[in-house]
């Protein structure tokens, strides 16, 4: 009954806004206009419409999906009630707008401002008129640009009082923003003067800031030129003892005289408690460890990731990186860098003769060092549903050298699609779930390389990590029982701040499994080499290696940047080598093994290259194409199932469920089996909106398929052929909405089927068939890509 009421308010309420909303202006008296639109027609080049609408004072109430005035309408809508009800409070003050009302004060302040704005743009003779069309209390205001050609830079004028100073900032000169014969832009001089600043502070000058640095503009040059004279003044200080008079003092060099670290520092003790002291002496350099009780890090560990060093110039950069790289380590809340002059507190005159010394204080506070976690959890794994209790345990600095070790145990039940007789079969008479889970894995993360080598040789941005994980999962089902063991060794650094490697000289996967007789039964049916193989036990052993390349920090204020990672991967080969060498025995399947196991052997690539390209702040065009190949050969005939591809899914082609496409053009269907293949192709356009608030929506195509490598009479038109391939793709298309609440974002996907390359060639555009339950919905968590 409650439901049934909320349900007829709400369509009240919408019904009301809908009615409410082709009256808004309507009720508005006579002289005053709701400001419907602000339209920019501009005769000047490189002005962008959507830069310049930020400098409009005014705006119209937004609109929902670019459509709708819904927050105006509810706010009308509560205006139209009569009586003063929470109902009314709530509609206008909650959720309504209050209609924006045009106001030609603010319109005249816009026109004034976009003047502004152009003039930072180069162009100082441009105009800028409005126009106000009013029509049903409705009023459109045009804002009209008019400029000639811009101004542009002709000369450079260096003007720095400081001799020594001068010397420094003409030395970077070469990599200026400023140059001779472009366009006049007010931007580039705050970059300029963040520029030489960044400069200046990485040698040595701690007390500069860009409020030293000052621009003069002479624009009375023939030819629509400029010369900007840039000019760095003195520090000046009132004199000691004349009121009116002031002193001029050069800028100053600072080294860093001592390094102190407070490893387990606490904020609420007094700094003039008695520390303990260590001193770590590098070469000739000495580094002072303060501690209460016992030292909670190895000083030599924590010194791989201070780049600050005693006797040397005050950088900035080396003060940045510190700080970042103290934080990878995920080991403190808080990290507090400074430094100080010891004779900060005397007069500046006095100050300036004496050493420029700077001494450093590196404050970190701990997090807890031992951790743990009880998760209780519902699950969907590709729509099979289930629960999952874990117990995680977690351990930062195990051996005082800033490592991460973690076990994870984890017991789950779920309903799965089996293969054999026994769909009916049950964990238990009291439980709905068919499927039981159990695994235990640990992993451990060491900040820096496992290899004899001294670690110094390494640059101080390579962030090198060295990652050990070894793990255990059992799997209980009807139709078989599996045992999947694997371990893994690997490094991890940074080539620069947008790329990454990762290579895993080691990676073991063993699948021991014990099919029930109804099981074996089904798949000697099929009687498909890469079903069997994936049904059957086999080791993989081999080495993994993971280029990634993210330019998204580098270009904050660009409109686009990329994403690209490239996988290679393989397996199997040295043991096979070793194997032919040796001349070992084959088994039946003319195949070796290792500890009566058949390995697999093949070669692995894919890639995922992503475009994303900002048309405003709110508004995104992501683009995504990923690729995959798998290559067996010698000694299993067929792609391990886990190394095999797929498609479709939350984060594929989301009009079909998660292995549910191809493989290529094959028509037919395998009962319970998924959908692999050994080339894989997909591609998404997504164009992402705002709707309301932290509601986000977007629409998308995606288009995939996945195919086998050689043709096979299980699966025709199976097999990748080049002239076939692209009539083969699946072709979905859908609206999705997500809830982003920065820290995470939950998403729901609605896909809808376009072209269906299951059908037979000439019937795949399936658009035309669509009903409402041929919805496919996806749920995830975070952006598909």
């Amino acid at each position: 009954m409650r439901s049934r009421i909320i349900v007829n308010i709400t369509a009240l309420l919408l019904t009301g806004a809908l009615f409410t909303a082709c009256n808004n202006a309507k009720r508005l008296p006579d002289g005053r206009y709701l400001l419907k639109k602000n339209q920019i027609e501009s005769h000047v080049p490189g002005v962008s419409s959507s830069e310049v609408s930020n400098y409009i004072k005014q705006k119209p109430n937004k609109k929902l999906l670019g459509v709708w005035r819904f927050k105006l309408s509810m706010y009308m809508l509560g205006d139209r009630l009569e009586k003063e009800s929470g109902i009314k409070k709530w509609l206008m003050e909650k959720v309504g707008q209050e209609p924006v009302i045009l106001d030609t004060s603010l319109a005249n302040s816009s026109v004034r401002q976009l003047e502004y704005y152009l003039g930072n743009k180069g162009y100082f003779d441009a105009d800028v008129s409005k126009e106000v069309d009013t029509n049903n209390h409705k009023a459109t205001v045009t804002y009209h640009f008019r400029a000639g050609k811009p101004y542009r830079i002709d000369t450079v004028i260096y003007v720095v009082e400081d001799s020594s100073l001068r010397e420094e900032v003409l030395a970077t000169r070469e990599n200026s923003l400023l140059r001779e014969g472009t366009v006049f832009d007010a931007e580039k001089f705050d970059d300029e003067r963040d520029r030489i600043t960044d400069v200046l502070r990485n040698r040595g000058y701690y007390y500069f800031n860009k409020n030293f640095i000052r621009f003069k503009v002479d624009s009375a040059m023939q030819g629509r030129k400029v010369n900007v004279y840039l000019q760095v003044n003195n520090r000046v200080f009132k004199a000691q003892m004349y009121n009116d008079s002031l002193v001029s003092l050069p800028h100053y060099k600072f080294r860093v005289r001592n390094v102190y670290i407070y490893p387990d520092y606490d904020a609420l003790i007094d700094e003039t408690v008695n520390y303990d002291t260590l001193v770590l002496q590098d070469n000739d350099k000495k580094y002072y460890y303060l501690y209460k009780g016992d030292l909670p890090y190895k000083p030599e560990v924590l010194n791989r990731f201070i780049f600050i060093e005693p006797g040397e110039y005050y950088m900035m950069e080396d003060a940045s990186m510190t700080n970042t790289r103290l934080a990878n380590l995920q080991q403190f809340k808080y990290i507090n860098i400074s430094f100080r002059n010891m004779y900060a507190d005397m007069k500046p005159w006095f100050r300036d003769t004496l050493p420029k010394n700077l001494d450093c204080h590196i404050r970190l506070t701990r997090i807890d060092r031992q951790y743990y976690v009880f998760e209780w959890v519902g699950k969907n794994t590709s729509r099979d549903l289930g629960t999952e209790v874990s117990f995680i345990y977690g351990n930062k600095n195990l051996f005082r050298g800033a490592e991460i070790f973690n076990v994870n145990t984890n017991i789950a039940m779920e309903t799965q699609r089996v293969i054999g007789d026994n769909d009916e079969q049950t964990i238990s008479e009291f439980l709905p779930f068919n499927t039981f889970e159990a695994g235990i894995n640990t992993s451990l993360e060491i900040p820096k390389f496992l290899l004899p080598v001294d670690q110094s040789r390494f640059p101080a941005y390579f962030k090198p990590h060295t990652t050990l994980f070894a793990g255990y999962n059992y799997r209980e089902r009807p139709d078989y029982t599996r045992h999947l063991t694997n371990f893994s060794f690997g490094y991890l650094w940074n080539e620069s701040p947008t790329k990454q490697h990762q290579l895993y000289p080691l990676t073991i996967n063993s699948i021991k499994l014990h099919p029930d007789s109804s099981f074996i039964a089904k798949l000697n049916e099929i009687n498909n080499k890469k079903f069997l193989i994936a049904y059957q036990d086999h080791l993989i052993i081999g080495l993994k290696y993971t280029f990634l390349y993210n330019n998204q920090a580098f270009r904050r204020k660009a409109k686009d940047f990329w994403f690209f990672r490239g996988n290679f991967e393989s397996s199997g080969l040295l043991l096979s080598s070793f194997n032919w060498l040796t001349d070992m025995p084959k088994n039946a399947e003319d195949s070796y093994e290792l500890f009566n196991i058949q390995y697999a052997q093949y070669i692995r690539i894919d890639a995922d290259v992503r475009y994303y390209y900002r048309i405003n702040f709110d508004n995104v065009i992501a683009t995504r194409l990923a690729l995959g190949v798998g290559i067996p050969y010698w000694n299993m005939k067929a792609l391990p199932f886990e190394k095999s591809f797929f498609v479709g899914g939350s984060n594929g082609v989301r009009a079909w469920p998660v292995r549910s496409i191809g493989p290529g053009g094959f028509s037919g269907t395998v009962s319970n089996f998924d959908k692999i293949g050994d080339i894989s192709l997909e591609t998404s356009v997504e164009y992402r909106f705002p709707v309301y608030d932290f509601v986000k929506g977007a629409i998308f195509l995606d288009a995939g398929n996945v195919w086998l490598k050689n043709q096979t009479n299980d699966f025709p038109q199976g097999n990748f052929e080049f002239d076939t391939f692209y009539k083969q793709l699946a072709v979905g298309t859908g609206l999705g909405i997500r809830l982003d609440f920065s820290f995470f974002v939950l998403r729901v996907d609605a896909g809808i089927k376009m072209i269906d390359p299951a059908e037979p060639a000439g019937s795949r555009w399936v658009l035309n068939q669509y009903r409402l339950k041929h919805t496919n919905f996806n749920f995830g968590i975070g952006y598909p890509f």
